[in-house]
């Protein structure tokens, strides 16, 4: 009988010793969310590991005190029998209890590793995001330094093409000098009234030569309307549907085109660019775009989902708290029906608060309208992106491709007109040099050697400008920015009147004597829209609703390198960017997977 109890003391001291525990080691290297996660894991696989003990432990003195009644109840007084099933009760009760307080650290173990993942995972999507926003700045910027280069290197052209009439007009006249012994006065006054009927006859030229080149430039702008629009008054929309793709994708989701330069590399008169997409990244923005579509769908949840303990529990569907709140509903319209009106008229403001709470629900700012615009929203730019995404291939792509290389001729047609016109602009200068010179020549005796000296001065004075003109191409910069609206600036009002901060206005934002002063902040365009600080807007002042059409406004500034070596800086920064955004979307994946393993349940000791 003592031996027996003896050993029923020996198992309940055992209650107090110390379950296993486990350790995770942790590389110094880590970064914080990952040594978080291993943290939480440790926690969760020793509470698994803890509850295991003890359960086994359980069930372990529950068969020694059995055999131990069974071996020995027959022995045993009825005292000493009921004071042993009252010690067996307590030893039931002891362990029980720390079972269940094991199994409470196991939740919460569960739910701090839940917790931990998915923090890890919307961070890592954060960095993602971040860098995807950089990206688009950066590729925006590079597109301006290609634009840019070209406009500085036909800014420079101008000047070279003035300068080449200088250097023609002079070596016309250099000549004419030269051939001095062979013109009397008949043969220069002969020479002086065909230079004359030929200038004449070459203006016609140069005129026709340069209406006709500024033809082919607007031919050549207009051939790219097609598929990229005009962000210029009056503005045009692409027609062709890449057109309109290309305009939605780089606002919305820039990083899945990259561009290809297709004009001819020899020239700085124009570039053309043709989009194509990134797969890689269309996949990886599919993956976001259907990851939300899931998500909202989860948080909305079915009409038929049980209701939720209280509009606040977490993790229950949109449904499953409005279920909460219709309940809720019933349950005190209910209670006032079962009343009388006049008895219980205290039952009347619950039942009509807890119906407005219902309606609410599922109205503007509601948590069901907001689950339903969430998830619509979502399915939306799920539909649109993979609308856009097809007009890359099939007809419409080829259509696309049609137009660039329409583009490309008109391009090249441009290029032989504006060669075509500065030709005749040489042979122009020519001219108008020999008639000069017949004309020094005719009027005086000059000092031949002093005039031809001068004529050389004057062409090594135009080569420096020649000079001078390709190095500043190196260094301007022209970049394009969108027109936007500041604050407390000015404008012009339908009637021509400039507008000031404190200027009389009326509703429509024109001069009124009897009008309220404008407070800088805002005006009304000529569309009804209101323009507040930083709206985008076209020539006209009116509002548009991207940089993208809104006007283009020229800004020009030296670079310390050349307008090349920025261009180079930014190709540079867009690669070194892509490179991170997929060493990013790795990050992401390999955080969802950790996540999705800890949600689903999949998450083992081995990990």
């Amino acid at each position: 009988m003592k031996k027996k109890f003896i050993a029923v003391s020996v198992l309940i001291c055992a209650l107090a010793l110390g379950s296993t525990t486990l350790t995770s080691c942790v590389d110094d290297n880590e970064s914080a969310s990952v040594t978080a996660i291993r943290d939480a894991k440790a926690a969760q696989l020793n509470a698994l590991a803890a509850a295991s003990n003890a359960e086994a432990e359980l069930n372990q003195a529950k068969a020694l005190v059995e055999k131990a009644n069974a071996a020995n109840t027959e022995q045993m007084t009825a005292e000493a029998q009921q004071r042993f099933e009252i010690e067996l009760e307590s030893l039931k009760a002891q362990y029980e209890q720390k079972l269940l307080d094991w199994k409470k650290q196991i939740a919460q173990a569960n739910e701090d590793l839940r917790s931990e993942v998915y923090d890890n995972y919307v961070a890592a999507v954060e960095d993602l995001q971040d860098l995807e926003s950089k990206y688009i700045t950066a590729t925006s910027e590079l597109a301006a330094a290609k634009v840019g280069l070209i406009s500085a290197e036909k800014f420079a052209q101008t000047t070279i093409l003035q300068q080449e009439e200088v250097i023609a007009k002079n070596q016309a006249k250099i000549d004419s000098y030269k051939a001095l012994e062979a013109n009397d006065r008949d043969n220069l006054l002969k020479q002086i009234e065909e230079l004359t009927v030929k200038i004449s006859a070459q203006e016609n030229t140069v005129s026709i030569n340069e209406s006709a080149a500024d033809a082919k430039e607007d031919a050549f702008e207009e051939s790219q309307y097609a598929y990229k629009g005009k962000t210029t008054y009056p503005t045009i929309e692409p027609t062709l549907e890449t057109g309109k793709a290309i305009k939605f994708l780089n606002n919305n989701y820039r990083s899945v085109l990259t561009t290809d330069e297709v004009d001819p590399k020899d020239q700085t008169l124009y570039t053309v660019e043709k989009y194509s997409l990134l797969q890689s990244k269309v996949e990886a923005q599919l993956v976001t775009l259907k990851g939300d579509v899931e998500t909202y769908t989860t948080e909305l949840g079915k009409s038929t989902d049980e209701a939720a303990a209280s509009v606040s529990e977490a993790g229950k569907s949109a449904y499953a708290k409005y279920n909460f709140l219709k309940k809720d509903y019933e349950t005190k319209k209910k209670a006032y029906d079962d009343a009388a009106a006049a008895d219980k008229p205290s039952l009347k403001a619950p039942m009509d608060a807890a119906y407005q709470a219902m309606l609410e629900a599922d109205e503007p700012n509601g948590l069901l309208y907001e689950a339903k615009k969430n998830l619509t929203d979502a399915e939306e730019a799920l539909a649109k992106f993979n609308e856009a995404i097809a007009t890359f291939s099939g007809d419409a792509y080829k259509a696309y491709e049609a137009a660039i290389d329409a583009t490309l001729k008109a391009g090249e047609e441009w290029a032989k007109a504006e060669e075509t016109e500065k030709e005749s602009r040489l042979a122009l200068a020519t001219l108008q040099g020999e008639k000069q010179a017949a004309e020094d020549l005719l009027n005086a005796n000059p000092d031949i050697d002093l005039l031809i000296a001068e004529c050389e001065k004057n062409i090594a004075e135009a080569n420096a400008k020649i000079t001078d003109a390709q190095e500043f191409t190196q260094k301007l910069v022209i970049s394009y920015s969108p027109r936007m609206w500041w604050a407390n600036t000015s404008y012009v009002d339908d009637n021509g009147i400039n507008i000031y901060v404190g200027t009389l206005i009326n509703a429509n934002g024109n001069y009124d004597p009897s009008g309220t002063p404008w407070d800088g902040q805002s005006y009304v365009d000529d569309n009804g829209n209101t323009v507040t600080d930083g709206s985008y807007l076209d020539a006209n002042g009116n509002k548009v609703n991207s940089a993208v059409d809104a006007e283009q406004i020229e800004n020009a500034w030296y670079n310390a390198e050349s307008a090349k070596a920025y261009l180079a800086e930014c190709e540079a920064e867009v690669a070194n960017l892509e490179s991170e955004i997929e060493a990013q979307k790795l990050i992401v994946a390999q955080c969802k997977s950790e996540m999705d393993a800890v949600l689903n349940g999949t998450t083992t000791p081995a990990e």
